[in-house]
């Protein structure tokens, strides 16, 4: 397996003085008026406990579960913290201490905790299911690939925003099972919004797309599906992912981690059920066209499953990403201890 990336003014220390006591007798008024997201207390003077989680650019429960009352049922105010910079995962900012809640694949978390991470996946996510795929490898149509018999004697050129996950880790073990040599797929690095016309346009073979990229790729028509991550695995561990916080945040904060869970729980459910509105919700919030958006499926499952994420851990060791000395189990990365959903 092979891994490339594409990719003056001066002023007087009078006028600076009166410049910022206009600041801030501005900003002991301008906070009177804060929007949602900066608010500390609900309607009722009730202090909410801030949980920090990294700016959302996609579809995502938490600006569902903000809008619908969740969290604040809960005594939870969601406040986020910025866009991550590329190349980095919200597991390492939780390590970092700079966001409380990370979310991710158990891949992630596995990798985190044998390098001496103390965090643990408290909640699930978002699951693989037949109908809402997690994700799509596409083609060009009129491309010289049309099945799995074409790459076992050429290598190809497969596009993905990240290597050590779910991008890869499907498309191994794709390989794998259709008798394809490993080292016949080039992971290329590229950000998703990149790929279907990096596909069109021959510069890669493959493109690794998630809900709202291959919506749309599906929709320009020029790209077919070669495979999904539920015709591989089969089963909703293929799309798995966690919520979780580091072990510190949870020891100080059980009740917060308790109602945290509780809020997502409903909103999982509410998305599945009700996804135009969900969709009308986060493009609100995004300040998006819906039309962009795409939902995924949402784990229905009160507590983490054990299963979904051993099949990482074994995903893992088959493609080389744990070594054969790496002791660690499902059990050693999630707990369903701060769990009370009935």
């Amino acid at each position: 397996m092979k891994k490339i990336s594409i990719k003056g003014i001066n002023i007087k220390k009078r006028i600076i003085s009166l410049v910022s006591l206009v600041v801030l007798v501005l900003a002991s008024f301008t906070g009177c008026g804060a929007s949602s997201k900066d608010t500390t207390a609900d309607k009722g003077g009730k202090k909410l406990f801030p949980i920090r989680v990294a700016t959302q650019t996609g579809f995502n429960e938490f600006d569902v579960a903000t809008a619908l009352g969740y969290f604040k049922e809960e005594g939870i105010e969601i406040k986020y913290t910025g866009v991550l910079q590329a190349g980095t995962s919200e597991v390492q900012t939780v390590v970092a201490g700079s966001n409380d809640v990370f979310t991710g694949h158990p891949s992630t978390v596995a990798k985190a905790v044998l390098a001496g991470a103390k965090i643990k996946i408290v909640s699930p996510g978002m699951v693989d299911n037949a109908n809402f795929v997690h994700m799509d490898y596409m083609v060009r149509k009129d491309g010289p690939i049309q099945s799995a018999e074409d790459l076992k004697k050429r290598k190809v050129k497969v596009a993905v925003a990240g290597t050590g996950s779910c991008s890869d880790l499907i498309a191994l073990e794709w390989a794998k099972k259709n008798g394809i040599p490993e080292e016949n797929l080039e992971f290329v690095l590229m950000p998703e919004a990149q790929q279907e016309q990096a596909v069109t346009q021959g510069l890669v073979d493959i493109a690794n797309l998630h809900p709202v990229s291959y919506k749309k790729a599906h929709a320009d028509g020029k790209l077919k599906t070669l495979f999904t991550s539920w015709e591989v695995v089969g089963s909703p561990a293929a799309g798995s992912s966690i919520r979780g916080f580091s072990d510190k945040f949870i020891k100080e904060h059980p009740d917060v981690v308790r109602g945290f869970i509780r809020a997502l729980y409903k909103a999982h459910v509410y998305i599945n059920s009700h996804q135009k509105e969900s969709i009308d919700i986060v493009a609100k919030a995004l300040d998006k066209d819906p039309s962009t958006l795409a939902t995924f499926w949402y784990d229905e499952n009160k507590k983490v499953q054990d299963s979904y994420v051993q099949t990482w851990l074994d995903l893992m060791k088959a493609h080389g990403q744990l070594k054969s000395t790496d002791s660690i189990k499902a059990s050693d990365i999630y707990t369903n201890e701060y769990n009370d959903i009935k």
